[in-house]
């Protein structure tokens, strides 16, 4: 007798045909070499022996296996269509709504400097922060920067933002430049005797605001 499985190879191999032409006759490559060419005529006219009857009982051993195959490569043939798995990313602020957004995370920052408040200054940097400054160079890393602020600003002066000269721009799904220009005015001082400009440049994950780079430059006396 003929293996139960012997087209099962052949019927994954052409499974994209198979499934969609698969009827009840297209098991029969499969069933019929298990049954006795002697046995299958009496299957057939309804005599069946004992071993006819063994017989039988195997074709619907082997029915049942072949039902599963077929499932399984049904399965395969079919198309996946996959869960999503991220959220949407969020609608992007409008130009009012940026400003506003940018003018508060200046406002934050700066007010963390002033007060020298330096774990929450840490906080609106990333690691990997760069500060440029037209007089002293670059200072690399939101580690430096911190102890420069500590060691030159701390206690000796604090920063004003001229807020007519605030301005914003988008940066794409990246985040968002912002740039003016601002006062240093020496405590104990009765009047701010530097002035600058700025420009930060902040990134957004997640909806959490981070200044990658900073630019501040154009450093004179206050008129």
């Amino acid at each position: 007798p003929g293996s139960a499985m012997t087209c099962v190879p052949r019927l994954i191999r052409n499974f994209p045909h198979f499934v969609r032409k698969a009827t009840t006759a297209s098991l029969t490559c499969a069933i019929m070499p298990v049954i006795h060419p002697v046995n299958a005529s009496a299957a057939i006219g309804g005599q069946f022996t004992t071993g006819d009857e063994q017989t039988m009982k195997r074709i619907l051993a082997t029915r049942t296996t072949l039902n599963a195959t077929l499932i399984f490569v049904a399965l395969l043939a079919m198309p996946v269509t996959y869960a999503q798995t991220t959220s949407a990313p969020a609608p992007k602020d409008s130009p009012a709504e940026l400003f506003r957004r940018m003018e508060s995370l200046d406002r934050a920052l700066f007010d963390a400097f002033n007060r020298c408040e330096i774990e929450k200054l840490e906080s609106f940097f990333i690691p990997e922060l760069e500060f440029y400054h037209d007089n002293g160079g670059v200072t690399w890393t939101r580690e430096r920067f911190i102890s420069d602020v500590r060691k030159n600003v701390c206690g000796k002066f604090r920063r004003e933002l001229v807020s007519s000269t605030f301005e914003v721009w988008p940066i794409g799904d990246y985040g968002a430049i912002y740039s003016g220009t601002h006062r240093f005015c020496q405590f104990g001082a009765g009047k701010c005797e530097g002035i600058g400009r700025f420009m930060h440049i902040g990134q957004n994950k997640g909806g959490e605001w981070k200044v990658t780079r900073i630019i501040s430059y154009d450093h004179k006396a206050a008129p």
